[in-house]
């Protein structure tokens, strides 16, 4: 059996005894990223369901407009 390289040893030692990375305030970003897509997905929503609502009523109100007529 060979010996493992030093490339290899210092992957597995890696793996083994990670070092922190700042664990509370990578947690804080990783949450305040979230809220952010969220809250654009959330505003680019309203805007598609707004403008679906107002060719909606132009619709209807175009019908009705034929109608009278």
């Amino acid at each position: 059996m060979e010996p493992s390289s030093p490339e290899a040893l210092g992957a597995y030692r890696e793996m083994l005894h990670p070092e922190p990375q700042g664990g509370k305030w990578r947690t804080i970003r990783r949450g305040a990223m979230g809220l952010a897509l969220f809250g654009i997905a959330g505003w680019i929503w309203r805007q598609n369901n707004r403008s679906s609502a107002d060719g909606a009523q132009t619709t209807d109100d175009e019908t009705t407009t034929q109608r009278r007529r």
